[in-house]
């Protein structure tokens, strides 16, 4: 019995019925902060090139969550062994 195999296979099925689909916004994908809300020198604020920056309110997130494919490649073989392996328990 092979337990490694049989537990690489299951790992791939059940990871391959994980939906994947969660998004988020990222500062590119926020509408509007086309304009610097204020000059770069002479206010005595810091500098800020839109109001889409993260670190703003209203700004996109840093590292935004983008959709994702779990699903993983088991070779033949190996399902067919896994397979064997566990008819044959």
């Amino acid at each position: 019995f092979n337990e490694a195999l049989v537990h690489q296979v299951v790992n791939a099925f059940l990871a391959g019925g994980r939906q994947g689909s969660r998004a988020q916004k990222s500062r590119s994908d926020v509408a509007g902060g086309g304009k610097k809300p204020w000059r770069q020198k002479g206010t005595g604020r810091a500098r800020a090139g839109t109001i889409r920056s993260p670190i703003w309110v209203g700004g996109g997130k840093t590292f935004a969550a983008r959709p994702q494919d779990w699903s993983q490649k088991v070779n033949r073989k190996m399902y067919r062994g896994a397979m064997k392996s566990i008819l044959s328990e």
